[in-house]
């Protein structure tokens, strides 16, 4: 019971903590398994739920569908095996990449009111950008293949290659972008049937907004699921560089011990964490030669 109400104080204080910042999105459908992953504390996902910046949200392999209304009017809806982030910045060469969502895997159908920019970005992937979306679209970001349908209206698919981008295309409305590894991609004219069998049902019908529901009402208390452990967080520290950049000055401040150690004794695979992990070797010589004495001493 005491274990209980604290985990609960816990998730009360932690929803508290973090309303410093406006929310960007709200979660208004969960059907499954979701995790929001703030920081490095998971939570369960509820309908009503306010999504920050840097969120991380993680469906499980039989979640229906998770929707998520952002304040703009865009939508995302979220299949099974997805895992995403909102609202990152990244830094890629000379330019900075920035969107409401990035993909690292999953299911991911867009919808909602176009931006402003014609040339903004409702998702970003290691595998591929979309821009200039004016309808709906689906998204499959898989380890060996990606897909972009256009459902109605038209996107701009810009594939990226080895984190360079190469020439857009622009998908019209029926037209299915597939990528296969590293093989060059192709356009068709019109889905084939294996792509649109494994389409998540839920995305086939069209499901009205529902952020009106949830005005006025309470945001229900964030339940508190534990803390990310390094096994939970390989998928991300594995993304593509300005990614896992991005993550190291977001996690850096919460490190728990499991996901220190873990990162500690895979250090070679994880580069950009060294400098956290181990700032005595970024010392100047004399610095860190009075260091090492000062730990020498009884």
């Amino acid at each position: 019971m005491f274990s209980r109400a604290l985990c609960w104080l816990i998730g009360l204080g932690f929803a508290a903590m973090c309303y410093a910042e406006a929310p960007i999105a709200l979660a208004t459908v969960v059907e499954g398994d979701a995790t929001l992953l703030r920081q490095t504390t998971r939570l369960a996902v509820k309908p009503g739920m306010r999504l920050l910046a840097l969120d991380m949200l993680e469906t499980g392999p039989k979640t229906n569908i998770v929707r998520i209304e952002f304040t703009s009017g865009a939508i995302a809806d979220l299949g099974p095996q997805t895992q995403v982030m909102l609202a990152p910045k990244l830094a890629s060469g000379a330019k900075r990449r920035q969107t409401p969502l990035y993909a690292l895997s999953g299911w991911i159908k867009l919808s909602g009111t176009p931006s402003k920019d014609p040339a903004a970005s409702p998702l970003l992937s290691e595998s591929l950008d979309l821009s200039s979306l004016n309808g709906n679209a689906v998204v499959s970001i898989q380890a060996k293949a990606s897909h972009v349908f256009a459902e109605a209206g038209t996107v701009t698919v810009t594939e990226r290659r080895q984190g360079q981008a190469v020439p857009p295309m622009v998908l019209k409305s029926g037209t299915l972008y597939s990528r296969a590894g590293n093989e060059k991609a192709s356009v068709s004219a019109h889905p084939a049937s294996a792509f649109m069998q494994s389409v998540p049902k839920p995305f086939l019908d069209p499901i009205p907004a529902r952020t009106d529901t949830f005005k006025g009402r309470a945001e229900p208390p964030a339940k508190v699921l534990g803390e990310l452990s390094y096994a939970e967080a390989t998928p991300w520290l594995g993304a593509e560089l300005p990614l896992r950049t991005l993550l190291v000055a977001h996690w850096k401040a919460k490190l728990n011990p499991d996901l220190r150690a873990g990162l500690a004794s895979h250090i070679k695979a994880h580069p950009e964490w060294d400098r956290v992990l181990f700032p005595e070797k970024y010392l100047p010589a004399h610095a860190a030669s009075a260091a090492s004495a000062a730990a020498a001493r009884p």
